[in-house]
């Protein structure tokens, strides 16, 4: 596809712009009683993709996922004999879970030498309220999810590491969370605040925290932690913030200028530890918001819609500069593809009076067209008249001249939106 073709993308959707230009733009002394906590079976995942297989003998060896999420190392002596293994993308069940599940195969075998595995939580930042409270769980046979002590929590690689004899379905974990724990709010909105614990305790809620401890901790629902154990609440950033035992009200400013940024911080304190819980909290003034090559933020009126059913799209239109984003729909994390003619997720952000335009691919070396890095997240989508909230990055994004079709260069963008869907 040559780039006049990937440039004409866009002005495909001039109507959908065309429709977009003519849119304008306590604190109480409540007493939360204990909840009983009990860790509950869970169902064991059904598959979600393809099984990889792998086989090592008794000289050891190592496999991973295609994403480096997850990756077992089995030492020599581990196995006496050549071994099939198998990684097996599932659901994950676990109600303390992050990002995917394992079921690492075969199932019971026993090792006779530990066997390591690791998990990488660096773009999971977005959530995880403190790294402290990071481990990895197993399902066992009674579907009761196990958290593993002790584990390895490497801040610097962004990696979680234990040991087993054994194999089962596996997850990374977080077994306090202060929900949620990134958002994005509006102006003057407020946002509800909770901490949640994921593990019965008898005595020290933090108790995981002492890494010497050698059991495994039940998993459980989520429930609210003993008012008397979060002693303080603060903020850092715009807004107000008032805290009442395991909850806390965040009520964004009245006015932000494209954008601006928060941390509510909860304080727990048990007899023997204590920690820090963070929720990061972005704030948009309504449209989209974006800069260019880390310069200053921009701002768009803007508006979402409904294309068809292989397309969803946002858009932000000013006088000046036009901005689109087309997407297959729906919420979730998407790659920059312009190669596929029906489920392209694209992002075009021209100005037309200066005559060029930034896109979501470059050209290579060679003059050969290539996708641009990161990605566009779509974290809230909803009805006509509901807000419709996401964020995106390119990089490099190709800067393209609209008369020539040349490229002049690359840039990075990043941006925000919340926008209602027109349509």
């Amino acid at each position: 596809m040559n780039t006049r073709k990937l440039l004409n993308l866009f002005f495909t959707a001039s109507v959908f712009l065309n429709v977009l230009s003519g849119c304008k733009k306590s604190d109480g002394s409540e007493i939360i009683p204990p909840v009983d906590h009990q860790p509950l079976p869970r169902p064991v995942g059904e598959p979600d993709g393809a099984a990889l297989s792998f086989t090592i003998g008794a000289g050891g060896g190592q496999f991973s996922s295609p994403d480096g999420f997850i990756k077992v190392t089995v030492p020599a002596g581990a196995v006496s004999e050549q071994t099939t293994f198998q990684l097996q993308p599932v659901k994950n069940t676990c109600d303390a879970g992050l990002g995917k599940s394992y079921s690492l195969l075969p199932h019971g075998k026993q090792f006779a030498k530990p066997v390591t595995i690791r998990f990488s939580y660096d773009k999971l930042l977005d959530s995880i309220a403190s790294e402290e409270v990071l481990s990895i769980a197993f399902q066992d046979a009674q579907g009761i999810w196990q958290m593993v002590r002790p584990v390895t929590i490497d801040p610097t690689s962004k990696t979680v590491t234990v040991t087993t004899s054994h194999f089962s379905n596996w997850t990374l974990v977080t077994w306090l969370k202060l929900v949620p724990t990134s958002s994005v709010a509006g102006q003057n909105e407020t946002l509800p605040l909770q901490v949640l614990n994921y593990h019965p305790y008898a005595d020290d809620l933090l108790a995981p925290l002492n890494n010497a401890d050698v059991t495994s901790l039940p998993l459980g629902k989520g429930v609210p932690v003993l008012a008397s154990l979060v002693k303080k609440w603060s903020l850092t950033g715009v807004g107000t913030l008032s805290g009442n035992g395991s909850k806390a009200t965040y009520k964004a400013p009245a006015t932000v200028i494209e954008q601006a940024e928060a941390t509510a911080v909860a304080q727990i304190v048990s007899e023997q530890h204590q920690l820090l819980l963070l929720a990061h909290i972005r704030i948009l003034a309504d449209g989209v918001v974006y800069r260019i090559g880390g310069g200053e933020w921009q701002h768009l009126p803007g508006g979402a819609s409904y294309l068809d059913e292989t397309q969803s799209g946002v858009a932000g239109v000013s006088e000046v500069f036009n901005l689109s984003i087309i997407w297959p729909g729906g919420t979730g994390n998407f790659s920059w593809v312009h190669e596929n003619e029906t489920h392209n997720t694209a992002i075009n952000l021209s100005n037309l009076g200066a005559g060029y335009i930034h896109a979501s691919w470059y050209l290579g070396a060679n003059d050969e067209v290539l996708d641009s890095g990161g990605s566009l997240k779509i974290d809230k989508w909803g009805a006509v008249g509901e807000w419709i909230i996401g964020s995106f990055s390119v990089s490099p994004s190709g800067k393209f001249s609209v008369s020539s079709g040349k490229q002049l260069g690359t840039q990075q963008i990043e941006g925000y939106f919340r926008v209602k869907r027109i349509v």
